[in-house]
């Protein structure tokens, strides 16, 4: 799993909007429903932005 954070600075003043992509990849003969079942564990990877 990969997980790829955004932060865009707005054009109007101060505003910004924030966005999280992740990407699950597989090497391995699977099903297509491999990563729709609940997670197994949580990664809790936010922190403050300034």
């Amino acid at each position: 799993m990969a997980a790829i954070n955004y932060r865009f600075n707005g054009s109007h003043g101060d505003e910004w909007t924030y966005r999280l992509d992740t990407l699950n990849l597989a090497y391995a003969t699977t099903t297509a429903d491999l990563f729709m079942d609940t997670p197994t564990h949580h990664i809790d990877e936010l922190a403050a932005l300034r």
